[in-house]
């Protein structure tokens, strides 16, 4: 898989297209399991008991280094989609 991406004309573009497709499908996915499937998506802490959502991962920290480049990567994305709206309110 990394010489696929390596190897396209531009690497960062195909690299950022793969971390939003997965950041799409793993975080959504996360919360279903979280609030739905709970025997899944939660887990208690060994000593203490207290609740720890893991999601589509096998631990609480892991789940926030998923979350956190991909949310970084959408949030990318966020000016645009806010700039288009002003304009459109402003013509309206």
């Amino acid at each position: 898989m990394a010489m696929v991406i390596v190897s396209e004309v531009n690497p960062r573009q195909s690299l950022a297209s793969l971390l939003r497709r997965c950041a799409y499908v793993l975080i959504p996915f996360s919360v279903v399991l979280i609030k739905y499937y709970p025997a899944l998506g939660r887990q208690y802490g060994r000593w203490s008991g207290i609740e720890m959502w893991i999601g589509v991962t096998n631990q609480k920290n892991s789940l926030g280094i998923l979350c956190k480049p991909e949310l970084r990567l959408l949030k990318g994305q966020t000016p645009d989609v806010m700039t288009m709206m002003i304009k459109f309110k402003s013509v309206t």
